[in-house]
């Protein structure tokens, strides 16, 4: 099945061809996944009246066909400890469609780590929903973890803070032959804070479509995206990123950056920042920079006996190390670091 997805809410010149992005499903045929279920998929009226995901098409498939349906609550005031959940596809089960809510009631804390890789020789698929719903004044913090050599990945993650609420969202998207994601956040409340930190690896021909979207709705909301990447060998990146100030946002801050290190002349890289405006008192910054790595740091490096490859890859994990740092769970921290160096130690 052939669908349109990542579509950029304000759709520019066609011949730019980053407007939205074709998507050719596999034909899903879902099972039995090894890890267990806490219920069954439930519709969230929070969400109604929001656009979200990919593409409606992947959300109705997990409405439908989802094989993995997991609920993690926090209470009014209740701290909650921090989850580590892996989900691996495997030629036993080559196919993941999974829903995830996280709702944290009023001053309820909450953390979670998602885990996602593959294993075998077979392509696999995957298409994961995350749902994250703040209550006022809570606190979320959010890991997404990907390293898949052998999928094709459709992310959909929406956010719902209410007044006062403090979302840190962290993904690390380190592989996936195709890889597509969606963030959308709903500032609804005054004093909204989301903070995101992103790392994206391409390599081999890997292609990743990256969407964010951020809409500021009440006043003296916040939010700030920083994204670093790096691809080599013929990988390629589309990422679009939107922060949205509406009518009643006056006070409202927010930056989106991102940084990426082009270490092959093969590879393609777009980016496409937006920010819009319907007030006059906010505060909206946005940047995004590629390259080559720094000659003078890479001679650098090497004159003191560090081999090219090495210094390559050690001045990538410098712009990575900030936002794997944040990770508190120390096994998928190695994990992130080992999958990096292996691919690297391959150029």
């Amino acid at each position: 099945m052939e669908i349109l997805g990542n579509k950029l809410a304000y759709r520019t010149y066609r011949h730019t061809k980053v407007n939205e992005v074709t998507i050719d499903l596999p034909e899903i045929k879902p099972q039995a996944f090894p890890l267990e279920s806490t219920g069954s998929f439930e519709d969230r009226p929070e969400l109604e009246g929001y656009t979200y995901g990919v593409a409606q098409e992947a959300l109705d498939l997990n409405r439908t066909q989802g094989n993995v349906y997991r609920k993690y609550l926090a209470d009014k005031g209740q701290v909650k400890a921090s989850q580590t959940i892996h989900l691996t596809t495997s030629d036993d089960c080559p196919q993941l469609l999974d829903t995830h809510d996280i709702i944290v009631e009023e001053g309820g804390k909450l953390s979670l780590v998602l885990s996602y890789k593959d294993q075998g020789q077979v392509e696999k698929f995957r298409n994961s929903l995350i749902r994250i719903i703040a209550k006022k004044a809570a606190e979320v913090n959010v890991y997404i973890i990907q390293k898949e050599d052998r999928s094709m990945s459709l992310e959909s993650v929406v956010v719902l803070a209410e007044e006062r609420a403090k979302v840190r969202l962290r993904q690390y998207e380190m592989g996936a032959l195709k890889n597509y994601m969606n963030t959308q956040v709903e500032l609804l409340g005054q004093e909204a804070d989301v903070d995101i930190k992103s790392i994206y690896f391409g390599h081999e021909e890997d292609q990743l479509n990256i969407l964010y979207h951020v809409n500021h709705h009440k006043p003296k909301t916040k939010a700030n995206l920083v994204i670093n990447g790096a691809l080599m060998d013929q990988s390629q990146k589309n990422l679009k990123t939107t922060l949205d100030f509406k009518e009643g946002s006056g006070g409202s801050q927010g930056s989106e950056e991102e940084y990426t290190v082009l270490l092959d002349d093969s590879v393609l890289n777009i980016s496409v920042p937006v920010l819009l405006s319907h007030e006059d008192d906010i505060a909206g910054n946005h940047a995004a920079s590629s390259g080559e790595i720094d000659a003078d740091l890479l001679f650098y490096l090497k004159s003191r006996g560090i081999d090219h490859q090495l210094a390559e890859s050690l001045i990538v994990e410098s712009k990575y190390a900030s936002t794997i740092d944040l990770l508190k769970d120390q096994e998928e921290k190695d994990a992130i670091w080992e999958y990096f160096r292996n691919k690297m130690n391959k150029r």
